[in-house]
């Protein structure tokens, strides 16, 4: 038979991988709680096989992040497999949170644990299926043998070489395999098939990982300026900052908690050293999820700060015409989202333009009174693999192009890039970026040279520094070749005393002298929750730490 490794301890060899909270630099793939898959990137064939994974299953932990997790006494993982043509009918019973593309939704499953039994789910056993205890089986939390095997039309599934399951199979090519954690973690340090294997046709375009370097500043304390302080019960979210057109005065409003209520915000007149509060009304409290500020001028050169956010689905914003000093209530915009503009850039004829997601979808509208009134929005992308959202702006060096990056929420693809050359009316196809651009909620500034600084919280899978608050750097041809960049950066790291992504959804604005203020929320001391903190740097300070280190394969 033909020997195919997919995973050679813990290392992937010739494996589709996807999610969040992914780590591949611990002698095993450690798989977390949520949507983490493993996947063979070739499909199994026909005639007789057999699969070996050599894994050992975990106990969630009890929060993510600061989130309480449900309590859960077995972890839902398995091994999935499409089973040739039986998946294009029928659901899991058991389901994976959050969306899942449709190349492994429907997808067979073994299980190692529900209700403390092992189990079987999916199209080929006509649903969920609970089967013997699971400690029969599988030793807790240590390293045990699964097979899946066939002889003839005989399909057998093994646990330390005992059968656990038999069943008769039928379709030439056993397709797709791999493992998800389901609500558990899984180790999984080896994973292979023997047998007839083939090419798949997987969405991917880009690989993952990324073989720029990375520059870590993370311990230089001296670069950190904390503007509110979170403690064991408060807890800062999700802040975005505005520039001024003196070039020092900096407006950056949060939420309390993820996705919480609007409210906090603090305003800095040296350019983000010290920070003073702001009073706001009293109804923001009532608005939600991740505001974003914007400074707007209107045909009229009136120029106004607008704070924009969510409501059960509606667009609220509220008004500044004193630079941030004194705010009005908020009011509705006409316009629906999840999650408010990152960016709102200026086109042409005095007008601008706001791209926002609600859903899967990525809208756009126009404003052309300086963001009193806003055109009705219109859906300008979405995939149907892919779940887009939180678009970020960036005009290309001679005006003439607009680029969105976007976050992909799925973690099944690295983040994407669109482009449009009539100022936002029409956009191309949404197409996949290197991993080194692999985040969430980017936000971009053009340096003096032209070179891009672009923040967020780190989704690349496999990084050393997943879930932590990053930069890179690299041009805007590098974003239209979809080339990996100079380097990275990594600015804070979060994941140090948080899991799960605890941290991004920054500002992010450059000084006249060159300093980059990246603003964003982060637990810097253990058993705290969130910050707002701002680190400070200049590319010039960057290049230098760089210009002493290579590139290493991630």
């Amino acid at each position: 038979m033909e020997k195919q490794i997919f995973v050679n301890e813990g290392k992937p060899v010739c494996a589709r991988l996807a999610g969040f909270g992914l780590d591949c630099h611990l002698g095993y793939i450690y798989l977390g709680p949520g949507r983490d898959f493993v996947y063979g990137n070739r499909g199994v064939g026909s005639g007789d096989f057999r699969i070996h994974a050599r894994l050992s299953l975990h106990k969630p932990p009890e929060h993510q992040g600061f989130v309480q997790m449900p309590k859960e006494d077995e972890n839902n993982a398995a091994f999935c497999f499409s089973g040739g043509d039986i998946c294009r009918g029928g659901e899991n019973t058991l389901k994976v949170s959050g969306f899942l593309p449709p190349e492994v939704r429907r997808h067979s499953r073994f299980g190692f644990g529900h209700e403390g039994r092992i189990y079987v789910d999916g199209p080929l056993f006509g649903g969920l299926k609970l089967l013997d205890a699971a400690s029969s089986f599988i030793p807790e939390e240590r390293l045990f043998d699964f097979e899946v095997a066939r002889i003839g039309n005989r399909l057998r599934f093994l646990l330390e070489g005992q059968v656990a399951y038999e069943t008769t199979f039928d379709e030439k090519f056993f397709g797709k395999v791999g493992f998800t954690s389901g609500r558990g973690m899984m180790r999984l340090r080896d994973f292979e098939a023997h047998g007839n294997t083939y090419d798949l046709d997987w969405q991917r375009s880009q690989p993952v990982g990324y073989t720029i370097p990375m520059i870590d500043v993370a311990d230089q304390q001296q670069r950190q300026i904390v503007v509110a302080r979170g403690s064991e019960s408060i807890d800062y979210q999700h802040p975005t900052t505005v520039l001024l057109q003196d070039g020092r005065t900096i407006v950056c409003p949060w939420t309390h908690g993820h996705g919480g209520a609007l409210g906090p915000m603090k305003r800095s007149e040296d350019g983000g050293l010290t920070w003073q509060w702001v009073k706001t009304p009293e109804d923001w409290i009532k608005v939600q999820n991740c505001p974003t500020i914007h400074r707007l001028t209107d045909c009229h050169g009136v120029e106004r700060l607008i704070v924009l956010g969510g409501k059960d689905g509606s667009m609220m914003q509220a008004v500044s015409e004193d630079l941030g000093m004194t705010w009005n209530g908020m009011c509705a915009t006409g316009l629906s989202c999840t999650v408010p503009p990152i960016t709102i850039e200026p086109i042409s004829d005095g007008r601008h333009l706001a791209l926002f997601h609600a859903g899967r979808s990525v809208f756009m509208s126009v404003t052309a009174d300086g963001g009193l009134t806003w055109s009705g929005q219109r859906k300008i992308a979405e995939e149907r693999d892919a779940y887009l959202c939180e678009p970020v702006i960036i005009r290309s060096p001679d005006g003439k192009q607009l680029a969105s990056v976007m976050r992909e929420n799925s973690r099944w693809y690295n983040s994407f890039v669109m482009f449009s050359n009539d100022e936002g009316a029409t956009w191309s196809n949404p197409e996949e970026l290197p991993g080194s651009l692999s985040g969430d909620r980017h936000m971009a500034r053009y340096d003096e040279d032209g070179r891009i600084v672009m923040v967020f919280r780190d989704t690349c899978i496999c990084s050393g520094t997943a879930a932590d608050f990053v930069g890179w750097v690299g041009t805007y041809d590098d974003l239209v070749e979809k080339r990996e960049g100079q380097y990275r950066i990594r600015l804070i790291a979060n994941s140090r005393y948080a899991n799960a992504g605890y941290t991004g959804y920054p500002g992010l604005e450059r000084l006249p002298n060159g300093t980059f203020v990246a603003t964003t929320y982060a637990v810097i001391e253990k058993g705290h929750r969130a910050s707002i903190v701002s680190v400070r740097f200049t590319l010039s300070e960057i290049d230098g730490i760089a210009s002493d280190q290579e590139g290493v394969a991630v």
